[in-house]
């Protein structure tokens, strides 16, 4: 104990750690009661033996994480350009704005995303980050494409379910590619879960971001779909590698994951949602503790993706008094990175 408080570069994170010894009996408990949630695979373990302790700064009580800055990844652009054999997979890309905007980042033709969010904004609206004016102007902090030297598309995976947004994606590509389909951008009909099978899904307006697998037992109209996993998913298209995976379930994200096992042991960039605040989800039952430690134990390292353009270590940070006192985490988002990739030495350049 003594060795790892005076370790910390300050009294906030001495006291964190002291704390963390003194509690830690009635962590066990409450790690012993987790194990029959429905995210039992992500368990609390140990820390990898020989794995140096990272520095740590105390959590601020709000996180502010809900709509995370765009900065990291411009720098992930500029540090690995080409797109070329590059493969992205959006996993509940709703209108696909974000699905878009990975192939305007790393792709060859330019604008298909202002074309793409134009159209959308003004079919559903600008979105709960006004992620579909981000690329054209329409919002105080517009992002632009950053300098690149792509010599090719990269393949981008838009994964929803819901039909009133398909029919958005459609009219979308339609006006950015000139066609309803487009090579490099493939839209997968689906739900992602932990399985294979089908479900109800909501039968909800265009750009509807709330809707997910839980209301399926709701009064609102709802339509069978297809379940899908991501491993699934790669075996049926045939990847062997993945560079982004997003996912954005509303409250799912903890059974999307548990569908990604081999997925997670080759993805050099994941980000998802935090939800423990969705009673009716996988997410009230997942500790993010146990998730973050499961990412670990994948070679991935994880942070609290700001709004303003800053990272917060979660890996060997993030502790059972953190998630106490946190929990249930309301929206906000966390973005992993895999240790030793070129984009590792990216995300610990936001760290703050």
């Amino acid at each position: 104990v003594a060795q790892l408080v005076s370790s910390c570069e300050n009294v906030a994170c001495a006291l964190r750690r002291f704390d963390f010894f003194r509690m830690k009996s009635i962590a066990a408990v409450l790690i012993t009661a987790q194990a029959g949630s429905f995210a039992a695979g992500l368990n609390v373990r140990s820390a990898p033996a020989g794995k140096a302790k990272p520095s740590c700064q105390p959590f601020p009580d709000r996180l502010e994480t809900y709509c995370p800055s765009d900065a990291w990844l411009d720098k992930m652009v500029q540090s690995d350009p080409d797109g070329a054999g590059k493969v992205f997979m959006d996993v509940g890309c709703n209108t696909g704005t974000d699905a878009v905007d990975w192939l305007e980042r790393w792709g060859t033709r330019p604008n298909v995303s202002a074309s793409w969010h134009r159209t959308a904004d003004a079919r559903v609206g600008e979105g709960m980050c006004s992620e579909r004016r981000r690329w054209w102007g329409g919002s105080p902090d517009a992002s632009r494409p950053v300098p690149k030297a792509s010599s090719a598309d990269p393949r981008v995976f838009c994964v929803e379910p819901m039909r009133g947004n398909l029919d958005v994606i459609r009219e979308c590509s339609a006006k950015a590619f000139g066609r309803a389909e487009d090579p490099s951008f493939t839209v997968v009909k689906a739900a992602v879960g932990d399985r294979v099978g089908t479900a109800r899904f909501p039968d909800a307006a265009p750009g509807e971001q709330k809707a997910s697998l839980a209301d399926a037992g709701s009064s609102n109209k709802t339509v069978e779909v297809n379940v899908t996993t991501v491993d699934v998913l790669m075996s049926q298209y045939g990847l062997t590698s993945l560079d982004v995976l997003t996912v954005d379930t509303e409250g799912f994200d903890p059974s999307v994951l548990l569908g990604a096992e081999r997925t997670l042991q080759v993805v050099r960039y994941l980000l998802f949602e935090v939800h423990q605040d969705l009673s009716n989800s996988p997410w009230a039952d997942t500790s993010l503790l146990g998730l973050v430690q499961k990412l670990d134990s994948k070679g991935l390292d994880c942070y609290w993706a700001g709004n303003l353009g800053n990272l917060s270590r979660l890996t060997g940070c993030w502790a059972e008094e953190d998630e106490r006192r946190h929990r249930p985490t309301p929206w906000n988002n966390v973005a992993c990175v895999r240790r030793g990739d070129i984009w590792h030495a990216v995300l610990e350049g936001f760290v703050r």
